[in-house]
């Protein structure tokens, strides 16, 4: 990033826009809880939502739409199906965000000398968005 623009940036929101990815890393790779701590924590407070693609396929709407958050579909498996999945965690990205420690996504995804900018949520989103999309499996 340009360090004008930078500066300029920080200037506007009154403080640092991001932590380097390698600063993170040293921070979190101790961290024992998961990526994101609950539902309610992932939605920022509001209600839960649904995305239905035009197949019927179902997606929470904080979530990616592929195949790793994929709930189900709603011709194939039904309501009750798809709920099943969204409160028992069975996509590889609910695993992922909810049930990995942070640690172990710091250490397989962590860059040691990253310098791309983020804060702590969305570098942690960030690797569990990364393990979803190998299958959500260490």
């Amino acid at each position: 990033m340009p360090r004008e623009f930078l500066e300029q940036s920080e200037a506007r929101v009154g403080g640092p826009i991001g932590t380097p990815e390698r600063v993170l890393l040293r921070r979190l790779r101790d961290e024992t809880g998961p990526a994101v701590g609950s539902v309610s924590e992932a939605t920022s407070g509001h209600p839960v939502s649904f995305y239905i693609a035009p197949g019927l396929d179902v997606y929470l709407t904080f979530t990616a739409v592929s195949p790793a958050y994929r709930l189900g579909n709603l011709k194939a498996d039904g309501v009750a199906g798809v709920l099943d999945a969204f409160e028992h965690d069975r996509t590889p990205g609910q695993r992922a965000m909810f049930h990995t420690p942070t640690s172990e996504l710091a250490r397989r995804y962590g860059r040691p000398y990253g310098r791309r900018l983020y804060d702590s949520g969305d570098v942690k989103w960030r690797w569990a968005s990364l393990l979803a999309r190998s299958g959500g499996e260490l």
